[in-house]
């Protein structure tokens, strides 16, 4: 048997049948044998296999990248690629996995996207080239890239919900609460904004609420992480009074008299504007009532 050449004064003889198999050791291209039989009575006419095209040259991949920021939130990589040495005919890329034995191989051009499966942390893609002759290309790994799908935390603990802030304490609340994304802002907004840093798994502020006029006032709390998840934001509503109370004496009126008959049981009356809160009378006399209906 001879490789593209039909010279039989260069054949190499063997003694038994024709073989099954041939190990070529021609370089890659086609490749064409000439084979020819030999008895005592001489050498036969040449037959001529059908060309075949030799390829030992695997396709060769330069780089592969994900193009997400590191961490990502979406589990969609987008991928960009170097140059390819040769050409190919399918590919495989694995997700933590270099083995190529695992490889479930796709026919077409190497893909822009590719999605992950195997939940969130650390990815490293693997990527080879395949040839139609079954050649496989050395893999490339990108670089590490971090999938976080996971939802930051925020909650707003004190103070409770509608408690009340006076004239003094307006211009500075205190609001603290707890947070999962250490070093990050939690950032305030309503009727009074702040941004604050999570640290240690809370956060606090003191906010000013002198802008906002009396009564509900309210506040949302939002947090994010480094791979764009943004948390459910907390809200939370207080009550806003800066208004001095009033109080009033209606009757008797000034100069009343008391006298022996009535100094025990002296009825005054007045209106007053908190009800449910105390009216407290000192002096000559003494007494604490309920300012109820806007009157005592």
């Amino acid at each position: 048997l001879l490789e593209n050449d039909t010279d039989s004064d260069h054949c190499i003889w063997h003694s038994g049948s024709l073989p099954s198999s041939y190990i070529d050791s021609a370089s890659d291209g086609p490749l064409v044998l000439s084979a020819y039989l030999k008895n005592d009575f001489g050498i036969s006419e040449r037959v001529d296999s059908n060309s075949v095209v030799i390829d030992h040259t695997a396709p060769d991949l330069a780089s592969a990248s994900v193009t997400n920021s590191d961490p990502t939130n979406t589990a969609v990589f987008s991928l960009s690629y170097g140059a390819v040495t040769g050409t190919y005919s399918d590919y495989c890329i694995n997700e933590n996995d270099s083995a190529v034995a695992d490889c479930s191989w796709t026919t077409g051009s190497l893909p822009s996207t590719r999605t992950m499966t195997g939940g969130d942390g650390s990815k490293v893609l693997k990527v080879w080239l395949r040839d139609e002759a079954g050649n496989v290309s050395s893999p490339v790994l990108t670089a590490s890239v971090t999938l976080d799908t996971t939802v930051p935390i925020v909650t707003i603990a004190n103070p409770s919900a509608g408690t009340t802030m006076g004239s003094s304490s307006a211009s500075s609340f205190g609001v603290s609460g707890a947070c999962s994304e250490d070093g990050r802002n939690v950032v305030i907004t309503g009727d009074a904004s702040a941004t604050v840093v999570c640290s240690g798994g809370a956060w606090s502020a003191s906010l000013d609420f002198s802008s906002a006029l009396d009564g509900t006032v309210s506040i949302s709390v939002n947090h994010s992480d480094s791979a764009g998840n943004n948390a459910t934001p907390a809200s939370r509503s207080f009550v806003k009074d800066t208004s001095a109370p009033t109080v009033a004496i209606s009757t008797p009126a000034s100069g009343a008299s008391v006298n022996l008959s009535n100094q025990a049981s002296f009825p005054v009356t007045g209106t007053c504007s908190e009800n449910g809160r105390n009216v407290v009378i000192t002096g000559d006399a003494s007494a604490t009532v309920t300012c109820s209906a806007g009157a005592w």
